[in-house]
Order: structure tokens, then C-alpha cells, then sequence
């Protein structure tokens, strides 16, 4: 494994193809925890996915004060090529997450633990989560990476921008530069309101009307 390698395509990739201008200043800034991974479907990875996520959450604030930062995880897999497969291993790795997180810590009491509820966000260590998946199988540039990564980016951030009333002006720019990458906005964000739940696009595959959430926390 060629860490050094793995972080640079990371850059090169969220540089050059997110339409997120919060992933490129945390990428582009540094303020991000990366760790790296041997499988999705390994238990022994996730178990130190939990401790590695729990560490980052408890230096986060001291370590990034008020400025956006990131937990970025990536498994070593090369055999994800379908978004279906990828959302099916995302939320297995999130449920095992909170399966152990509950016995330590109770669900962040500022959004909602019902994967239907537009206010539902994941949940570590009492603190709301909002998990970006990407994969090399993605139909979305954006999303398409050589590993299957997860970003865990703490919802705070994204409430403090509601507040102040800048979060429409940001959602509108990263539109259209979704649009502007990919030729077409991203079919999730077009259906996608805030009377949704943001757990549609934790993977990054297109949601269908009949697509329930396999989460249970």
C-alpha cells in the first residue's frame, strides 16, 4: 500500500471533479483525517474504522476549530463495480458502526435516527455525520474513484451555513458544477428537497421511488 500515492489521487480526483467547493477547501486545506483500509466486507477493518472515527471526533474540534473538516476512509477493494453493491456495503458498514456506537453513546439528540425523516443524519459518538460514498463503479464523475471511500463530514457545519441563510446560494453553485462536469445535474439532487432524507445521497446512486433505506439503528 502506497499511502502517499492513494492521498494524491484523492486530490487530483476531488480537485478536478467535485462540484463540492466544502470537499476542495477541506481537501485543498488539509483538514481531513485519512486512513486506509483492507475491505468493506472485512470486520476486523471496520471495528478500526470505529475506533479511527471515534479518535477523529474526539480531536476534531480542538485540532480544525470552526473550519470544515473531514474523516475520509478508503478500502483497498477492487471489486465494486456496481453502485447497488456499493450502497448495499455502505449502510452494512454503518450499521455495524452504530451497532457498537449505541452501547457508548446515544443518538445525536439534534437530528432524527429515522433514515425516512428529513432530519435524519448518521450518528457517531453523539455527533450528526452527513457519509459521502464514491466508488470506482459510480455513474457520477464526481463520485467515481479508484476506492471505495467513505467521507464522514460533520453536519454542524452545513446547519451553521442554514442559519446564516448561504446554504441555498452554496447548494445552487454546486449544481452547476455538477452540471457543468458531468453535462447533467445529478438525478438525486434534482428530486432531492429538504423535505427528503439526505440518507438518499450517502451513496451516490441514482434512488428509486421503491428504494428503502437499509439502515436500523
Amino acid at each position: 500500500m502506497d499511502r502517499e500515492k492513494i492521498e494524491k489521487e484523492l486530490h487530483e480526483h476531488v480537485v478536478n471533479h467535485s462540484p463540492c467547493i466544502f470537499g476542495k477547501s477541506v481537501i485543498k486545506s488539509k483538514n481531513y483525517d485519512l486512513k486506509i483500509y483492507d475491505s468493506l466486507n472485512n470486520t476486523k477493518s471496520i471495528m478500526k474504522l470505529y475506533d479511527d472515527l471515534l479518535a477523529f471526533k474526539n480531536i476534531q474540534k480542538e485540532k480544525y476549530g470552526n473550519e470544515f473538516s473531514s474523516f475520509i476512509a478508503i478500502f483497498l477493494d477492487k471489486n465494486i463495480t456496481n453502485e447497488k453493491d456499493f450502497d448495499n456495503k455502505l449502510w452494512n458498514i454503518l450499521n455495524i458502526l452504530n451497532q457498537k456506537d449505541k452501547q457508548y453513546h446515544k443518538w445525536d439528540k439534534s437530528v432524527s435516527s429515522s433514515s425516512l425523516d428529513s432530519n435524519f443524519s448518521f450518528s457517531f459518538g453523539e455527533r450528526a455525520y452527513f457519509v459521502l460514498g464514491m466508488h470506482k463503479g459510480s455513474s457520477r464523475l464526481s463520485r467515481k474513484f479508484k476506492y471505495p471511500t467513505l467521507v464522514f463530514n460533520t453536519r454542524y457545519y452545513f446547519d451553521l451555513l442554514r442559519e446564516n441563510g448561504t446554504m441555498e446560494k452554496y447548494r445552487t453553485m454546486i449544481r452547476e458544477k455538477d452540471s457543468n462536469t458531468q453535462g447533467t445535474i445529478n438525478p438525486n439532487l434534482i428530486s432531492y428537497s429538504d423535505n427528503d432524507s439526505e440518507a438518499k445521497l450517502y451513496s451516490g446512486m441514482e434512488i428509486s421511488a421503491d428504494w428503502v433505506c437499509p439502515f436500523n439503528p
